[in-house]
């Protein structure tokens, strides 16, 4: 008896419920707000309604706040989303679920580095947070997947997650309806009513139970898929470790190509100091090429100048011979004429003073002869040696000349 008042008293309530108006005041908001299953619509009015309210706790503007973005979120109105959540960040910046919640939103915006950052900030407020660690494997997954996302949908996999990660968590939970009290209900009625819960209770005992077994199916597939994940971060560690290995290799060769590379550059410097010194000193020997060439000219000139000396002096020598020539010719009428008046005063039988005196005139004349013949001849070997002489210098000359370009 006492079981069908009960059951009659919560159906009646269900039914009182149900048919009872809905009033807009600070109670029921908080319970449209807060509810999952509140339309949207509604819960956003309601939570606005709470927040425009006035002077209220933080814990609960921050869970109004909160439980907004968990209606806009349902709505799939991902900005006014992001902006409530940051609401609640900002009244309770310790809020793990607040950051975790926000990152859902901005990963559905495709703001994969901030909402990586929020799963971050949530894990570091709450190290064990499953949803959080699923939520930026998935966010790394599409930004960098190098590894990352096996590994914190492992360590999510791994943890008892709250609410699956798509979805925003609650606050608060509705509080409890006032029991509405029923003064009479036909008793037929009241026991079809429940009979016919207790059918639907049935029917949601199965399901339920057919649910468990997926569950467990799905953990076993969980399970599996984390010693995957298992042998696939050990591979990634591996390859982390030869790259690590690689990288110091590949440093340690550039290192000593930057050794061999300094090198080279202080030999290039080197060679090109020297080949400024050689410059230097291929300046000098040009201007000592110039010098010697300017010498080589003007040894050219006085070759030319002792040439037309040497034509000169031939001339002269030349004209010297025809006077020597022209004096031996005097000579010879002289002597001939010598001989001719010996002939003659013997001849006429003069004396042999008045010979003398005669011949005399003629042997002074035939020494002044002998003296000019003899002042010519040594003006020609004068004039010959003076030839002589200026050939050496000019065959000296040559040669001089010709060495110094050689060593040029």
């Amino acid at each position: 008896m006492r079981r069908i008042f009960t059951s009659a008293c919560l159906v009646a309530f269900l039914l009182a419920v149900g048919t009872l108006p809905a009033q807009a005041d600070p109670a029921q908001d908080q319970r449209w707000c807060a509810a999952n299953k509140t339309p949207g619509e509604k819960a956003v009015d309601a939570c606005t309604r709470l927040i425009d309210a006035g002077p209220q706790t933080a814990t609960g503007l921050a869970d109004a706040f909160y439980n907004r973005g968990n209606a806009y979120a349902r709505l799939g109105r991902w900005d006014p989303a992001i902006a409530s959540y940051g609401g609640a960040i900002k009244v309770a910046p310790d809020d793990a679920q607040a950051f975790n919640n926000r990152g859902h939103a901005r990963a559905r915006k495709g703001q994969f580095a901030a909402a990586i950052a929020d799963y971050s900030r949530a894990l570091d407020l709450r190290p064990n947070y499953a949803n959080a660690f699923i939520g930026r494997g998935a966010a790394y997954r599409k930004v960098d997947p190098v590894g990352l996302d096996i590994i914190d949908i492992n360590r999510g996999g791994g943890l008892e997650a709250e609410a699956p990660p798509p979805e925003p968590e609650p606050a608060l939970a509705p509080p409890p309806a006032p029991v509405v009290a029923v003064d009479t209900v036909p008793l037929n009625e009241l026991n079809d009513q429940l009979g016919r819960k207790e059918s639907e209770i049935t029917a949601l005992q199965s399901g339920l139970t057919s649910k468990d077994a997926e569950i467990s199916r799905l953990k076993a597939q969980l399970q599996k898929t984390g010693a995957e994940a298992a042998g696939l971060k050990t591979q990634f560690v591996a390859s982390v470790r030869a790259q690590t290995a690689l990288k110091a290799q590949l440093t340690s060769q550039l290192a000593v190509k930057n050794g061999q590379l300094s090198k080279l550059q202080t030999q290039l410097k080197q060679n090109v100091a020297s080949g400024a010194g050689i410059e230097a000193k291929l300046t000098e020997k040009d201007g000592k090429l110039a010098a010697l060439q300017a010498e080589y000219d003007k040894t050219d000139d006085r070759l030319v100048s002792l040439r037309n000396e040497v034509t000169a002096s031939q001339a002269e020598i030349k004209a010297l011979e025809t006077r020597l020539a022209e004096t031996n010719e005097k000579l010879s009428a002289a002597v001939n004429l010598r001989d001719s008046a010996e002939s003659r005063l013997r001849d006429q039988g003069e004396t042999q003073t008045a010979v003398y005196r005669r011949f005399g005139k003629t042997q002074k004349e035939f020494r002044n002869f002998q003296l000019a013949a003899k002042r010519q001849k040594k003006q020609i070997g004068e004039l010959e040696l003076h030839r002589w002489v200026l050939g050496g210098l000019l065959a000296l000359m040559t040669i001089i000349a010709i060495i110094g370009f050689r060593r040029g």
